[in-house]
């Protein structure tokens, strides 16, 4: 057997995994210029005419001079390139829509050589059964195909060479298996072809076990899935095989990954481009390069660059349709991407005609169901709720809801059962497109009927939304999710308040407010469930794995792009932990079942009446909700989300929930802004220009009830969750909500309603203070990370190294807490302001009630996992980021983050911000006092050190913050020294 073939193999293999999304697909997901890889002989002429031929699409003259050489090649008895004509040739028959003839050419040059070959020792004839069985699927005979892929295994077996194909073959199997619904079958080939791959070493190896595991995993695992595509890449480079069609199938899978769900106009685009240079550096014909068309135009439709997009659109249904036909599926897709993109662009009878199109050839060149239909119907309600067409798109939604349920008849406003629980993720975009129908279709006609229908899709769609969180892989995944449950919670507080005007009603007002608890700290919630579950959501060993790997990527993150070997090392450490929980999650027992019902809602739902008996008759909670509809995808289509925004305020006493709406203008979404910059920089006049805006907005009409409160619990929505309430002012006089009001902060209303302050005496408080040293190391000067990453720099600004900045006032701050609990608590304390590195921290804060951490602290709002405080040891200044703070061991009440930007982060709608507060949350700790903005060294000791005088005298955290700050304002303190510190806790 010859090595040069094992290239072209893989093209053939990975072609049939770029098909398996549809049922029937042509040849032309075949690569061109497989030749490349194959010694054929120069001097045959003929052959050289047909290559030239097939690369200009003469298809038919390819054919014809393939015949010519076949003849050459029989006549000469040289059977190996018989063999390989005939299937260059079959393949020409399937790109020109003549599957029956490729079949034939394949079964005559088997019957030819027969006798002649020696099975085993003839990759050619293992082509040809591999061809064949790839040929089968078009006609739809899927076990004529796993016959033959069947035979291709056992010669390849046999011959005990290319493991490498084997493995890819097997693979193949469990596609084909898995569409013929064989689980048994699916499971067990899926197994030989990664057991192969794993007892193979070489980057090759790896490379296609890389690939193979990122196309398992569904879109519920997006983080782990890209991290194998982008393994898999690097993998195929290391290895030399850039020529590989799998290695271009990967470049497709990255691009679209970045640019579908990550976001990343950069690596999608990067990646695509890759993409398109392999396709120009191997003469990739007209017939294939279309589906490169599809991913680019897709790529830059996705970023709003339509005229970009609009040739390779265009370029696509040409190519389509003169070489496929107006009935193929290649000519189908290109209508509906085509019509996608002109939905986009509102020329919405452009868009319509594409739509139609779609419908036509699948009714008249496919028997029962064709292909794409079902994603057709999702395009279609899109379009027409743009179209402002309600009606039609309630319909079609509906339709697109029953599709799975062949032969059942649904009412339009029935909620079919949730089929399988890997279609969750589509099924759930069918309900929003109903959702955001009954809305519309309500403000036209205020028929009341359709609010109750809409209440009930928003109840089903929270639902699947929990169930999706229980499938998602990683923080990404769960934080596009609440991006979901967010645009879902506003639509059934739109729904419900709606409800309360036409019928005053305060079960309505009271289930708004239910639907805004949906809407805040989603993840984190699950993530709770998780944590302080008896029975587990989340499998042990799963946890375990995606902490090794956190830990790993943190420190990769460190060193940067400076390869080395402890680079290299801990990069094939994570790999290698990345690619055992794809096979954990992967070969886990189903935990969902096919109704959407949680299986350990281990945070209960938000009970009012309890939460009011927790509320002291001197207190409030208030809650603001920002509606959203829009979730950050195609979910949902509302062009209302983007022109105006309503503000909805929930008041919460111990007796009263009561509720406003405004709408914003866009100069009240600008004041947030403008305050949160004049408190920053200490411009006074935007502080009472904006303060004054702003007070109005959020506390002129409540005015009266809370003049008989003492302390308020505010759950900020995320567009002001940097602004300290407490900072606004009331009045020219100089008076803030400060003067009146003690005040913290939450993330939802259940998590406040779950925390706990412990009754511990004050006066026997555990204290534990950390100031670390950051003079030298080792006698030279302490340096580390820019140590300041805010919302105006660029992550990459961590690549440059500074000084570490010292901060004296933070030894004297430790200093003097030490004395004041010293001489007024008798319980346990440690006051540490030497040299100690975040793991002899980790180890010595376990028992201590209140734990204090005066240094630099550091926010990256480009990835949030990269925030962290940072502590210092003889050698080296190590940062302790936001994931390892969510696996400390603490019993502490409260954390005090006394350093610059604790409390700033990735502002996530549905999920609030992602800071460092976040990571103790979810380490047990119910308080944190954090911080805003860079703050003053000298004013922070002060006001740290009045906190806990009035903290030792018996005050409550939110009155012993208050009074703090009162007290620097009394010694002149400007609102940019004293206000930046908050607390989120009860």
């Amino acid at each position: 057997m010859r090595l040069y073939l094992k290239a072209w193999l893989f093209k053939l293999l990975a072609a049939f995994c770029l098909a398996t999304s549809s049922i029937n697909i042509s040849l032309a997901q075949y690569p061109d210029r497989f030749v490349h890889y194959r010694s054929i002989p120069t001097n045959c002429v003929f052959w050289q005419s047909a290559r030239k031929s097939y690369a200009s699409e003469h298809l038919a003259t390819a054919i014809a001079q393939s015949d010519v050489a076949m003849d050459k090649y029989r006549n000469e008895e040289q059977w190996e390139h018989y063999l390989f004509i005939s299937s260059f040739k079959a393949q020409l028959q399937g790109e020109n829509s003549r599957p029956q003839e490729a079949l034939e050419t394949l079964q005559q040059a088997r019957e030819r050589v027969s006798g002649r070959v020696d099975p085993l020792q003839s990759i050619e004839l293992i082509e040809n059964y591999l061809l064949t069985a790839r040929v089968y699927t078009l006609v739809n005979d899927y076990q004529m195909s796993e016959s033959f892929f069947i035979e291709a295994t056992k010669l390849l077996e046999e011959s005990g060479t290319y493991p490498e194909v084997l493995a890819m073959t097997y693979f193949t199997l469990w596609q084909l298996h898995s569409k013929m619904m064989n689980s048994d079958k699916a499971n067990t080939n899926i197994t030989r072809a990664t057991s192969i791959l794993q007892n193979q070493s070489s980057d090759y190896a790896k490379a296609i076990l890389y690939f193979i595991q990122a196309e398992r995993l569904d879109k519920t695992q997006l983080y782990l899935k890209v991290e194998l595509f982008e393994a898999a890449a690097k993998a195929f480079e290391k290895s030399g095989a850039r020529q590989d069609f799998t290695y271009y199938t990967t470049l497709m899978k990255l691009s679209q990954q970045y640019y579908a769900f990550q976001r990343d106009y950069d690596k999608a685009t990067r990646y695509g481009k890759l993409a398109e240079e392999y396709a120009m550096a191997n003469s990739m014909s007209q017939a294939k390069v279309y589906g490169l068309n599809f991913a680019l135009g897709d790529l830059y439709r996705n970023f709003n660059e339509y005229d970009k997009a609009l040739p390779y659109f265009l370029n696509a249904k040409q190519i389509t349709s003169e070489v496929f036909g107006t009935t193929s599926l290649e000519y189908i897709t290109a209508n509906l991407y085509l019509g996608r993109l002109y939905r986009n662009m509102k020329i919405y009878d452009k868009a319509s005609q594409c739509f139609n199109e779609v419908y036509s050839a699948g009714k008249s060149g496919w028997k029962g169901r064709f292909p794409h239909e079902f994603t057709l119907y999702g395009e279609l309600a899109r379009l027409y709720l743009q179209w402002n067409k309600p009606d039609s798109a309630l319909g079609i939604a509906q339709k697109r809801l029953g599709y799975e349920h062949r032969g059942k008849d649904f009412d339009l406003h029935d909620i079919p059962p949730t089929p399988r629980d890997s279609y969750i993720i589509r099924y759930y975009r069918s309900l929003a497109a109903k959702i955001e129908a009954y809305k519309r279709l309500y403000q036209q006609a205020q028929d009341t009927s359709l609010l109750t229908h809409g209440i009930n899709h928003c109840s089903y769609a929270l639902k699947l939304i929990d169930i999706i969180n229980d499938k998602a892989l990683g923080e990404q995944s769960g934080i596009e999710n609440s991006r979901r449950a967010k645009a879902i919670a506003s639509y059934g507080i739109y729904f419900n308040l709606e409800k309360n005007k036409h019928k005053q009603d305060d079960k309505t007002v009271r289930q708004a407010v239910m639907y805004s608890e949906k809407a805040n700290a989603n993840y984190l919630k699950y993530l709770l469930s998780s944590r302080y579950s008896h029975s587990e959501v989340e499998d042990s060993a799963e946890v375990a794995l995606r902490n090794q790997i956190e830990e790993i990527d943190l420190k990769l993150q460190e060193i940067g792009d400076n390869v080395s070997t402890e680079y290299n090392n801990l990069h094939n450490q994570s790999l290698s932990l990345k690619l055992q929980l794809a096979n954990t999650v992967l070969n886990a027992k189903p935990k969902i079942n096919t109704t959407p019902q949680r299986l350990n809602p281990i945070i209960p739902e938000l009970n009012l009446d309890s939460l009011q008996g927790q509320i002291s008759n001197d207190m409030a909670i208030i809650f603001y909700h920002i509606d959203s509809y829009n979730d950050d995808s195609e979910d949902i289509v509302t062009g209302i989300d983007k022109q105006s925004r309503r503000l909805i305020r929930f008041y919460i006493d111990s007796n009263t929930i009561e509720h406003t709406t405004t709408q914003l203008s866009a100069q009240q979404v600008d004041a947030f802004a403008a305050y949160f910059r004049s408190l920053k920089t200490g411009d006074l006049d935007g502080y009472r220009l904006y303060g004054t805006t702003l007070y109005k907005l959020l506390f002129a009409d409540i005015e009266q009830p809370l003049s008989a409160k003492k302390r308020i619990v505010v759950i900020p929505d995320p567009l002001f969750s940097d602004i300290p309430l407490e900072s606004l002012p009331i009045d020219n006089t100089g008076n803030t909500i400060c003067s009146k009001l003690a005040t913290s902060y939450h993330y939802s209303l259940s998590l406040w309603a779950r925390s706990h302050s412990k009754a511990t005496d004050a006066n026997r408080l555990s204290f534990a203070a950390f100031a670390p040293d950051f003079s030298t190391l080792n006698g030279n000067p302490a340096i580390a990370d820019n140590i300041s990453i805010t919302t105006q720099s660029n992550a990459n600004d961590r690549d440059n190294v500074k000084q570490m900045a010292l901060l004296p006032m933070a030894k004297q701050e430790v200093l003097m807490l030490g004395k004041l609990f010293g001489t007024k608590a008798e319980g346990q304390m440690l006051v540490n302001f030497d040299k100690v590195s975040k793991s002899e921290f980790a180890m010595q804060i376990a028992d201590f009630d209140i734990i204090h951490i005066a240094s630099h602290g550091f926010a990256d709002i480009h990835n949030f996992r990269n925030s962290g405080i940072y502590f210092s040891s003889e050698k080296s200044i190590d940062a302790l980021h936001l994931n390892e703070i969510y696996n400390l061991n603490t019993q502490a009440n409260l954390v005090v983050l006394s350093a610059c930007q604790t409390s700033v982060g990735q502002k996530v709608q549905g999920e609030g911000v992602m800071a460092l507060p976040r990571g103790f949350m979810y380490a047990g700790v119910p308080n944190v006092i954090a911080s805003l903005w860079k703050v003053h060294d000298e004013k922070t000791k002060q006001l740290m050190v009045a906190f806990y005088q009035h903290l030792l005298s018996g005050m409550s955290y939110a009155e012993a913050l208050q009074l703090a700050k009162l007290e620097c304002i009394s010694n002149g303190f400007l609102p940019t020294d004293w206000a930046s510190f908050i607390l989120i806790g009860r």
